[in-house]
């Protein structure tokens, strides 16, 4: 199945802690174990390097979301191993 991520921010401050990774990866492990095999997310532009680290890949020309610039982006589950299994965050199916 496909899964779309919204509205994953973490304020500025704990930015680079570790925390958005973390959030990240939770929400890929639980969908992967309930058989979401794609992920989708919409990302802010500037955000783009910190998803391409983890994964994902560029699947649009750039478009405007509330007033931001934005790109689609997307990771196939199941293809990396993470250290540390993390579960309970919350998602939506698509």
């Amino acid at each position: 199945g496909v899964l779309r991520m919204r509205q994953m921010a973490v304020a500025h401050a704990y930015q680079t802690c570790g925390i958005g990774r973390k959030i990240v990866r939770a929400v890929e492990e639980l969908a992967e174990s309930q058989g979401y095999r794609l992920l989708l997310l919409d990302a802010r532009e500037p955000a783009l390097p910190f998803y391409k680290r983890l994964g994902y890949a560029i699947t649009s020309e750039t478009f405007i979301k509330a007033h931001i610039p934005h790109r689609e982006m997307q990771k196939q589950l199941g293809q990396a191993t993470h250290s540390q299994p993390l579960t309970g965050a919350p998602f939506w199916p698509v």
